[in-house]
């Protein structure tokens, strides 16, 4: 058996992508770059218009204002898509729209709402004075002509099909999606819809490592239910390892005496490289190679199918396709979780953003690893929460709801200080009466306390909440008893033994 650290280590070594394929930019997306993606001209191509107005020389419009306007003569105009051939001379201009190419003589374009507008006919009077560059997108002044655009290994979004299809890129390089081989074992596994006999379970592992492979982009070439029979699996194993780049199998490498998929391997050339991880739940989990193809033997059960799929194939599958290792996101645990030294330990849990912190509670799926735990947000996405602690994972808690916590243990005592002052000479029956109903308050304040907190995700004003209320519970448990001693303690006056 080996550690989750150590078989991290083992799978690395064998983790290569696949190989390279060109295709048409539709069918990019989901896929990761084999190449860098080149500017293939500059951005902008040429300089041009940033703004509907007329094009000028910037020294032609010295001294210009509302009152006293410069009078240009209009030689032309130019439009968006028009190769704008026009040369402008002195005390000349020429319309020109967003985007438009600036005509050669031109150092300034200024928009129409400055000038006379487009319905003055030869003469425009400009109401400004301009400076050079004023209004102009220069050539290549935000991507100059083969600057990086996208990084290979990067994942293909819509955001980079819109930057791919920008720069005229009709197809690209992009890595090979793998060949999956699906299958389950057992003779009690039947398909949902049918009825169940005696005995019987349904099929639900592989409608969800179906689901989750396709997700990731991987292409399913086998998917099967097979008997105990060793003969059927050897036969389905022999295919898979010729035609796909990944098997994964659902149950049989355990110890049970129709386990076989271990054996198969064996016999089919597979070179085993570990069956158990000292993990919970999941132990018996299989990895092994066969030229290149990677072998996966996830547990029957389907909580430690779904965990070991999520938390072993998929890393691999997102780097055999060219993406690279998911980093994990540090957040902080609310509440006590033992543990063990020996074993890497998989829990449920969810995760939230609190006052600035991410946080996490016992509820989705949290995995522990080392000293650290990795909180189960979706399909491929981590968070860690790193300690040091031995024992225990530490609560993360700010001292707000430390004083929160002690503040309605304080008002107890206080109020008892108080009743053992009002009362004169307390026999010792009244001192262990008033005692017991203290100790039993203090217990009940405690369990609302840490209830509340717990329901509330750890929500620092539950606790200030259950403050004034565990007080006011208090004061009436203790006034019933005291009423029982015929004292009471909403008096002005607590009347003496």
């Amino acid at each position: 058996m080996v550690t989750v650290e150590a078989a991290k280590k083992i799978i690395a070594k064998h983790i290569n992508p696949l190989g390279k394929e060109t295709v048409p930019l539709q069918e990019c997306r989901g896929r990761f770059l084999a190449e860098n993606i080149l500017a293939s001209f500059p951005m902008p191509r040429f300089d041009n218009s940033a703004m509907d107005g007329f094009a000028v020389r910037a020294a032609d419009t010295i001294g210009s204002t509302k009152e006293d306007p410069v009078s240009l003569k209009l030689i032309g105009g130019i439009a968006a898509g028009e190769p704008g051939d026009l040369r402008l001379a002195k005390g000349e201009c020429v319309q020109c729209m967003t985007g438009a190419p600036v005509p050669d003589g031109a150092d300034a374009v200024v928009m129409v709402e400055d000038s006379s507008g487009y319905d003055n006919g030869d003469t425009i009077k400009i109401f400004l004075e301009t400076k050079p560059g004023r209004h102009i997108r220069y050539k290549g002044e935000e991507i100059e002509e083969g600057a990086t655009l996208i990084m290979q290994n990067e994942v293909i979004t819509p955001a980079e099909l819109g930057t791919m299809a920008t720069f005229g890129y009709g197809e690209a390089q992009v890595y090979r999606n793998p060949r999956i081989a699906l299958f389950a074992t057992g003779d009690e596994l039947v398909e949902p819809g049918r009825r169940l006999e005696p005995g019987e379970i349904y099929n639900s592992n592989l409608f969800v490592l179906s689901d989750l492979t396709t997700e990731q982009g991987a292409n399913i070439m086998m998917h099967e239910i097979i008997a105990d029979d060793p003969n059927a699996l050897k036969l389905f194993l022999s295919r898979a390892l010729k035609e796909c780049d990944v098997i994964i199998s659902s149950g049989g490498v355990s110890m049970g005496k129709y386990d076989y998929v271990r054996e198969i391997f064996s016999e089919l050339g597979v070179e085993e490289h570990f069956w158990k991880v000292s993990q919970k739940p999941g132990k018996p989990l299989f990895f092994g190679t066969n030229s290149d193809t990677l072998i996966f033997g996830l547990p029957g059960n389907p909580v430690s199918c779904f965990i070991g799929f999520m938390e072993w194939v998929w890393p691999v599958l997102n780097m055999i396709m060219g993406g690279r290792d998911q980093e994990l996101i540090p957040a902080i645990l609310t509440t006590t979780f033992p543990r063990d030294r020996y074993k890497t330990r998989f829990i449920f849990g969810k995760a939230w953003f609190q006052e600035g912190y991410l946080v996490c509670l016992k509820y989705g799926l949290i995995l522990l690893v080392g000293g650290g735990l990795l909180i189960y947000f979706g399909a491929g996405y981590f968070m860690s929460i790193f300690t040091n602690d031995e024992k225990v994972i530490k609560i993360g808690i700010n001292y707000l709801q430390i004083a929160a916590l002690f503040t309605p243990i304080l008002a107890v005592l206080n109020i008892s200080i108080a009743l053992m002052q009002g009362v004169k000479k307390p026999g010792f029956t009244v001192l262990i009466s008033l005692f017991k109903e203290v100790v039993g308050a203090v217990i009940i304040i405690w369990l609302i306390c840490f209830y509340l907190n717990y329901q509330l995700k750890g929500i620092w004003f539950a606790m200030l909440i259950t403050n004034y209320l565990s007080v006011i519970i208090f004061l009436f448990i203790v006034n019933n008893r005291m009423k029982s001693l015929g004292l009471e303690i909403f008096k002005k006056k607590l009347p003496s033994n």
